[in-house]
């Protein structure tokens, strides 16, 4: 049985988290990871939770990400205020009044034509996507006062999805969340880690909503990832 007991050790780079190697086969465990694999797999936890400085500034990084995706958010809004009245004048039967109207209507016409509607549309949904992004980065709660990532802790949902995902990298089956509340590969990963982070960095009360969201993420990322490699070999080969 496995010694909980274990803290992990401090490195010398702030944030830096060395995990007891215990803890790191029973991560290989937990996720099913074929022996065969569990070198490369241990080789990379050991990897993940060495240059984990995020966690200990995460709301520094969160604060700058945020200020820089809110500049380029506020820009593409720009442009996109800018194409929709460009749009407009152009479709308008009547000459406009401001000779700046009139400018703007002939680049209407002249260099947007038909792409004017797909090209907002776009600017549009970058724009929300962007939004949504600044929301996840931040943990600033959504519109329904809902928190995005794991207890609204963007830095939980990447760990999880880092977990997943090197576990699928080295042929295991991933984590799993059981029917019953609170139960689970995942949630008996995390409680083992707990005393491994800063305190708080995992909740007491685990979201489970939140932790299968971020488990589906990293699953689409490593089956995209494999439609890549595969579409590559093809061109290669």
């Amino acid at each position: 049985m496995l010694d909980k007991t274990h803290r992990a050790e401090s490195g010398d780079v702030a944030g830096r988290v060395v995990l007891p190697e215990p803890i790191i086969a029973e991560l290989a465990r937990l996720a099913v990871v074929p022996a065969s694999h569990v070198a490369g797999f241990s080789a990379d936890i050991r990897s993940l939770f060495a240059n984990s400085t995020f966690i200990e500034h995460q709301e520094a990084i969160a604060g700058a990400v945020g200020r820089e995706l809110g500049s380029a958010r506020r820009d593409i809004l720009r442009l996109h205020r800018r194409l929709v009245k460009y749009r407009n004048l152009a479709i308008q039967t009547d000459r406009p009044s401001k000779q700046g109207d009139v400018l703007a209507s002939l680049a209407g016409r002249g260099f947007l034509g038909a792409r004017a509607d797909n090209i907002v549309s776009e600017l549009s949904s970058l724009a929300e996507h962007i939004k949504k992004e600044i929301e996840r980065v931040t943990g600033h709660p959504h519109k329904k006062g809902r928190r995005p990532g794991a207890a609204g802790k963007p830095a939980l949902s990447d760990l999880i999805g880092e977990l997943e995902f090197t576990a699928l990298l080295h042929w295991g089956a991933g984590y799993g969340l059981g029917h019953v509340r609170s139960t689970g590969s995942l949630i008996t990963a995390l409680d083992l880690l707990r005393d491994c982070l800063p305190a708080g960095f995992i909740p007491k009360g685990h979201p489970i909503s939140s932790y299968q969201a971020a488990l589906d993420q990293a699953r689409d990322l490593y089956a995209w990832d494999n439609t890549l490699e595969s579409c590559f070999d093809r061109v290669i080969w």
